[in-house]
């Protein structure tokens, strides 16, 4: 059996893309068909452990939102594919409910709800994943979906304790930097004029202070596309959910 990556249209026309195993094409349309939707193109994965699909990592945030709202369903006797299904009403997310929909196709296709996350590395974290898995072999998946709520929220909490704690210091090393640009674009250069006009010999710590007061009188661009830069690589950086 191989792994599928699939693009699929329902009875209403819904485009859905996502992931799910068949022996080939055509028992992936038969298999896409039994759950009401028509294949419209698929491609073999070479590599069936390494799933990097276009999805993305979703948000801490939004993943505690998921797995509330599926906690409080399954503790109630929703089933799960229900209770994922009427997740998806609620979103305005394209993104997220186009994955939620392929994990439900999984599942009506015979995954568990594990095994269905786990066919999305590269969104899911792993132990989010494992922690289902355990609680789905147990028989006590809302108790485990309990859990994980909390283990998230208290993820949560630190972050934004951090975040919190952060903004102070990034404040002051701001107007502090600021400070400094403005007293060697500024300040210096006057006194600058002034000690070239008394033609005196100066000290290397000054020369030095006049040099770098220069620097950023006349280097200000190269400056501003450093931290242009730096910006830009810290938003393509990889993020942990």
């Amino acid at each position: 059996m191989f792994e599928f990556e699939y693009r699929a249209v329902d009875n209403n026309g819904v485009i859905s893309t996502g992931l799910m195993n068949a022996v080939s094409d055509i028992d992936l349309e038969g298999r896409l068909s039994n759950i009401g939707y028509t294949l419209i193109e698929a491609k073999k994965k070479k590599d069936k452990k390494s799933v990097a699909f276009k999805f993305g990592r979703i948000t801490r945030r939004n993943l505690i939102s998921l797995t509330i709202y599926l906690h409080t369903a399954v503790s109630s006797g929703v089933p799960l594919l229900m209770a994922i299904e009427g997740f998806m009403t609620q979103l305005k997310d394209e993104k997220f409910k186009a994955l939620l929909k392929s994990i439900a196709i999984n599942i009506k296709d015979g995954d568990m709800f594990a095994e269905a996350l786990r066919r999305y590395p590269d969104v899911f974290p792993n132990v989010y994943i494992n922690l289902v898995e355990a609680g789905e072999m147990a028989g006590k998946l809302d108790e485990t979906l309990a859990n994980i709520i909390s283990y998230l929220e208290g993820q949560e909490k630190i972050v934004e304790s951090i975040r919190q704690a952060t903004v102070y210091p990034a404040v002051v090393l701001s107007l502090v930097t600021a400070l400094i640009i403005f007293i060697f674009s500024f300040v210096l250069p006057k006194f600058t004029a002034i000690f070239e006009s008394t033609g005196v010999a100066l000290p290397p710590s000054a020369r030095f202070l006049i040099g770098v007061s220069a620097f950023f009188k006349n280097g200000w661009m190269f400056m501003i596309g450093g931290l242009i830069g730096v910006f830009f690589c810290s938003q393509f950086y990889p993020r942990a959910v």
